[in-house]
């Protein structure tokens, strides 16, 4: 039942949410970006080079599918409720110059349709006119695990899958050094502020507070000295949005090879203020 179905996730998702002024649910995590290092034979076996294993613990699977295995001096990423993630970071060629690299999911609405119809997941269904039976209606224990585990069995497996069949999109511009600081004193700064004040209001005895649902998450994350910084918001507000939604520009000005740094150079500096 799609009305069914929907009244459950809307259920779980009041339970999960923790509402803020601030935005939605976060998360700030500070953490050694390196967690191992060795020595291994270079390519041509004659010589030993020096790897690192970074610390990816704060990444999605998304993340670590469109990042890889590196944290990027400066990374910003944002995982939609029903659509392609994407993101942006700052990345250095073999000569160290700066560049700033957008990657998304190509074929995220084509792959995410054929794995739902592939292995799809149990439901029962009410029509608007059949509200009546959807009151009364009862599934034993039994039932309910039974389509429970179903639709465990079906999820695990889209995941699985779905890792294959993505088709990464993947498009970068050369820019200055002065704006890759730039953009990462932002992204720091947005990082070391970060507030969360909860909305929460008690009249009466009774507690009210805005709950955000669906929507988008932003991830912002940055290299700082040791450190790998992280800062995960659920819908953010002001300063916070603020950056997002330059970061955003930026991502879609460069997939519509329309990107000028000086542009969002002056709208880095204003955010400042």
């Amino acid at each position: 039942m799609k009305r069914l179905v929907l009244a459950s996730l809307f259920f779980m998702s009041i339970l999960h949410c923790v509402a803020q002024s601030s935005g939605g649910d976060f998360t700030k995590r500070i953490e050694f970006n390196v967690i191992n290092c060795l020595y291994e034979k270079s390519a041509d076996g004659d010589s030993m080079k020096l790897t690192y294993k970074y610390n990816l613990s704060s990444k999605s699977a998304n993340e670590k599918f469109l990042f890889g295995n590196v944290n990027a001096e400066v990374e910003f990423f944002t995982e939609p409720s029903f659509s392609s993630p994407y993101g942006l970071r700052i990345i250095r060629d073999s000569l160290n110059r700066s560049h700033l690299e957008i990657r998304a999911v190509a074929n995220y609405d084509e792959m995410e349709k054929l794995l739902g119809e592939k292995y799809s997941n149990k439901y029962l269904v009410f029509g608007l006119d059949e509200l009546d039976k959807f009151k009364d209606f009862k599934l034993s224990d039994e039932e309910k695990e039974a389509m429970a585990a179903h639709n465990r069995e079906m999820g695990a497996k889209r995941e699985k899958e779905r890792w294959e069949l993505y088709r990464q999109e993947v498009h970068s511009v050369p820019v200055t050094d002065a704006f890759a600081q730039l953009l990462f004193e932002r992204v720091s700064s947005a990082i070391d502020t970060f507030k969360g004040v909860s909305s929460r209001k008690i009249v009466n005895g009774m507690i009210f507070e805005n709950v955000i649902l669906d929507g988008d998450t932003r991830i912002f994350r940055c290299v700082v000295d040791d450190e790998v910084w992280m800062l995960k918001v659920h819908e953010p507000t002001g300063r916070t949005k603020a950056l997002a939604t330059i970061c955003d520009n930026m991502f879609n000005d460069v997939k519509g090879h329309t990107f000028r740094e000086g542009k969002y150079l002056e709208e880095l500096k204003l955010l400042a203020n």
